[in-house]
Order: structure tokens, then sequence, then C-alpha cells
């Protein structure tokens, strides 16, 4: 499994070199094969990339990511057709009943809540609040119409950053950043699997915003957000600004290892496996609880 991450900043040229990346940068030459590349962040928007560089990411699976002036992730390379039996996955995936749609969604908030109780567990934050999310995460209904997670997520939060903390999607102070930052690239990955199953990303589970083209992304992400919110209360939360090397180490959490289905598994291949889990579930309907990923264990992956 590709494994490594290549972030490109202040480079002229990235190209292909027979069936390996080459970067060049400051008039020297890198070459990095592509069979061992999981994904390619580009940050820098001076950077002059290959057609034929573009389509060997895309023949290798290869999440590519670009950044916008403010150096926050604006875009991915999707391919036309993702699987060789993308029409039937398609056609299938249309075809979704409502009903295991709203039984799955009811699944996944509840993992969500539970692995928010755990990260507040891990950072021995208050106890009442933990047993009251965890309360929340047993009450969650089908399609969650209670919004047990709206709930939930307001309490975690505050517990986590402070009652002065406030959510915000447009970035603003530096957590705010991190998550922001953090959340895309994992959604961005995810994007790039689901394309790559020959699935469509806008046919979501519970999200189905019009002008949201990543709605079955943004389900699947959910369980994996404390993730990100464990990794900026523990290194980011005293930070006077979101720095580079801040934004790499959160590209970086795509090689963090969960606990998967009683394995250790890199972020990344846990949601290979989510999202097979995910297709084979309307598939069968045959629900592997263990299938959802939880962050009982987590180890962080150094650079």
């Amino acid at each position: 499994m590709s494994w490594r991450t290549i972030y490109i900043s202040e480079c002229e040229r990235i190209s292909l070199y027979l069936d390996s990346l080459l970067i060049i940068k400051d008039e020297e030459e890198y070459k990095i094969p592509l069979s061992d590349i999981g994904t390619i962040v580009i940050e820098d928007n001076k950077t002059v990339i290959t057609v034929k560089l573009m389509n060997k990411i895309l023949e290798y699976d290869i999440l590519l990511v670009y950044c916008d002036d403010c150096y926050n992730p604006s875009g991915i390379l999707f391919p036309l057709g993702g699987h060789f039996r993308q029409t039937k996955h398609v056609l299938n995936q249309i075809k979704w009943d409502e009903d295991v749609k709203k039984y799955l969604w009811k699944e996944i908030v509840q993992v969500k809540l539970e692995n928010q109780a755990e990260i507040l567990a891990k950072l021995s934050k208050d106890k009442k609040v933990i047993e009251k999310i965890l309360t929340y995460s047993q009450e969650v209904g089908l399609g969650d119409i209670t919004n047990r997670e709206g709930l939930g997520a307001k309490i975690y939060f505050r517990e986590l950053f402070g009652n002065s903390f406030i959510r915000k999607k447009n970035n603003g102070d530096v957590i705010n950043s991190g998550l922001n930052y953090g959340y895309t690239i994992l959604n961005s990955k995810i994007s790039r699997i689901i394309s790559a199953k020959g699935m469509l990303t806008y046919l979501g589970i519970h999200h189905k915003g019009e002008y949201n083209h990543l709605n079955l992304s943004c389900d699947i992400l959910e369980v994996y957000r404390p993730l990100v919110d464990y990794f900026v209360y523990k290194y980011m939360q005293n930070a006077k600004y979101f720095s580079k090397e801040d934004r790499i180490e959160l590209i970086n959490l795509l090689n963090a290892r969960i606990q998967y289905n009683n394995c250790m598994e890199t972020v990344a291949n846990s949601m290979e496996k989510y999202i097979d889990f995910i297709y084979r579930f309307f598939e069968t309907g045959m629900l592997e609880d263990k299938k959802i990923p939880r962050l009982k264990r987590i180890e962080f992956y150094e650079l």
C-alpha cells in the first residue's frame, strides 16, 4: 500500500520521469517512485505540472490536492472512470434504500459521539461531559432526527477548547484554521477513494446539500473528525499562527495509526476498508459493527 505523502512548496516544476515523480527545485532534481506515493499536496501556485504526470497520478490512484493563495486545499484530481465496474456501482448507489441510509447514519453518529467521548477521556476532561456525550450516543434514533449529533458537538467543543470557542467553517483563529485544514485533507482522501471505487461523492447517506459535491465523503468523514480535534488540541491550541509545519503535520495524519477491526491500521488504509464495508452493507444488509472506525487507540506518525 502506498504511504508516502509529498508536500510541494517553493518548487518550479513537477513532471513524470519513467514511473517516478520528478521534482525540480532550486535547479536540483528529486525522483520519487509513484508506487510509493499515496498523497501529493501542492501548496505553491507557481508550480508547473505536466499533463503526462497528472495522467500517471490518476493511473496510480494517488490523491492530488492543490491549494489556493491562502494555503487552503481548494481542489483535488478526480478520474472520469474511477473503477472498471463504475456503471454498476453508480446504479447500485442510486438505488440505496432510504431506510437503510437512516440506519447507517444512526450507527455513524453513535460511533462519532463515542469517538468524541474517547478523545475527551484521553485528555482527562470532565467526566460528566463525557458521560453526557455517551448518553447522547445511546439515544440516537433512526436518521438521528432528534439531532443528538448536534447536541453532542456543542458540549464537546466547549469542553475541548473552552466556553469562548466558536466553531467556524471559515478560517479565523489558529484552532479553527487547523480543524478546517485537517478535515479538508481527510475529506479529500475519502473522496479520492470513493471515486476510485466507482461511486459518486455527491450522493450522500445523510448529507444532501444541493451545492455540496462531496456529500458522501462528508458522511464518511464524521467518525474521523475527532482525530483532527485531538491533534489540534495537543499540538496547536497555543500556537500564535497557523504555520507551514502545522499544515505538513495535519497532512501526515493520513499516516497516523488507529485501531480498526482489532488491528492497527493507518488512517488511509482504514478509510479504504471502511468505504468497502459501506458498499457491502448496502449490497447485503449485513452490518459489521467493528467496521466503523473507532479511536480507542491512536498512534501519530512522526516525520
